[in-house]
C-alpha cells in the first residue's frame, strides 16, 4: 500500500521521469529508497541534493499519515 502511494505521488509530482522504489539492503538505510532525484537532477541540470529535498517536501506535504519522515542521504 505505501509503495503504491509513494509511486503514484512521485509520478504525479514529477511526470515523465522514470524511477524505482527500492528496499535498502540494511535497515539503517531506511525503509525505502529511490533514484528519482538523480534522474531529475541530470535531466533538468539541477543540484541532486536540492531535488531530493524537494521530493521529501512533496512527500511530506502529500503524506498525511502515510509517511512519518523523509531524509536526504549523502
Amino acid at each position: 500500500m505505501f509503495r503504491q502511494w509513494l509511486h503514484s505521488t512521485l509520478t504525479a509530482a514529477y511526470p515523465g521521469h522514470a524511477f524505482d522504489v527500492l528496499v535498502p539492503p540494511s535497515p539503517e538505510l531506511g525503509d525505502y529508497s529511490g533514484n528519482v532525484a538523480m534522474g531529475i537532477a541530470k535531466k533538468e541540470k539541477k543540484n541532486p541534493r536540492d531535488v531530493a529535498q524537494g521530493i521529501c517536501d512533496a512527500l511530506m506535504s502529500a503524506g498525511d499519515e502515510m509517511i512519518d519522515h523523509c531524509d536526504v542521504a549523502g
